[in-house]
């Protein structure tokens, strides 16, 4: 993989999001971010520690063993869910919402995997922050700072 990093990396792409046609320009424009020293490892050792084939970073494990309590979540949540999500069904995120205590939405991305693009992260967060009653029109940019910030 060290050998043929860019191999790798657009397997990667294809897996998360197998609907997405990226363009040459648009891989181009991210390339050097995968040119860290560590980044192959660091990869999969993430993917390894996800489906428990490896262990964590024991300073984290604290954090580990508080989330799989389920501890109820607080803030206003919007969860988006690719329907085409090749790491995580759409069935994972189904029937979470006893663990919120405040406002919970819950949206399938149509023709989206792992990672969605940024058009459709603008317009599911415009969509949501209406439905949490957060949306300015005077400042369209306004509705994802508060939205994420409630």
């Amino acid at each position: 993989m060290e050998q043929n990093r860019e191999g790798f990396t657009r397997k990667l792409w294809q897996l998360w999001s197998p609907t997405w046609d990226f363009s040459e320009a648009e891989f181009a424009a991210t390339r050097s971010s995968f040119d860290n020293s560590d980044w192959i490892l660091t990869t999969l050792h993430c993917y390894r520690h996800w489906y428990a084939h490896a262990a964590g970073d024991p300073v984290l494990q604290k954090f580990e063993d508080a989330l799989a309590a389920k501890p109820k979540i607080l803030a206003p949540t919007m969860v988006l869910h690719g329907d085409s999500d090749s790491l995580y069904p759409i069935s994972a995120s189904a029937g979470q919402e006893h663990l919120f205590t405040r406002a919970y939405h819950r949206r399938i991305l149509k023709g989206t995997g792992t990672v969605p693009r940024k058009r459709i992260l603008r317009n599911s967060a415009r969509e949501s922050s209406i439905c949490f009653g957060l949306y300015n029109q005077r400042t369209p940019g306004s509705y994802l700072l508060r939205l994420f910030a409630t």
